[in-house]
């Protein structure tokens, strides 16, 4: 894995800095066309995920209802013609209930091998919807930064522990899945 902070400090160097003055409305303006759920042909595949905290300062994690059955953020899929502001936005509300605003983008978290990015917002809970545990996600709960549940892909702790630090604008690259 290599990463680059915003501030400077990176271990292996890495390309790109988000600034401060890249703002979530400069983000909710990007339209551009992504693939919807596989990258067979080339195509680029973008996620958006939320990181979402309670009054005592946990992280909102969702457990997967298929694969491996592992632990994330909330989130997932751009879909053609949407914003990642947008699609984090949806995500939330579709996996976990909760309706929430955007504050700030965490980082974007790379595998350029297989043409996947994520987007990693910090949001704020608005309101909490009717949601029910299905198909999709079987369950949401939170969790303190020294006990994460497992399974957990790297990706989805690397995107938690740069939250729970206080990231902004960090951009990471994985060589692989995991």
């Amino acid at each position: 894995m290599k990463f680059f902070h915003p501030t400077g400090s990176s271990t292996v160097g890495f390309v790109a800095k988000i600034g401060e003055s890249d703002s979530i409305e400069k983000l909710r303006g990007s339209r551009a066309m992504f693939a919807s759920r596989s990258n067979r042909q080339g195509q680029m595949i973008l996620g958006a995920f939320a990181a979402l905290f309670d009054d005592t300062g946990r992280i909102l994690c969702a457990q997967r209802g298929y694969g491996a059955r592992t632990w994330t953020t909330p989130g997932g899929m751009v879909e053609s013609g949407e914003s990642p502001v947008d699609a984090v936005c949806r995500e939330v509300l579709e996996e976990t209930g909760w309706v929430v605003r955007v504050e700030h983008l965490i980082g974007v978290y790379s595998v350029p091998t297989k043409n996947d990015h994520a987007f990693f917002f910090h949001v704020t809970p608005l309101e909490r919807k009717l949601w029910s545990p299905n198909d999709e996600i079987t369950a949401v709960e939170f969790f303190p930064a020294d006990a994460l549940p497992t399974p957990m892909s790297q990706r989805a702790t690397a995107r938690i522990r740069d939250a729970f630090a206080g990231y902004r604008g960090m951009v990471r690259t994985f060589d692989t899945m995991d």
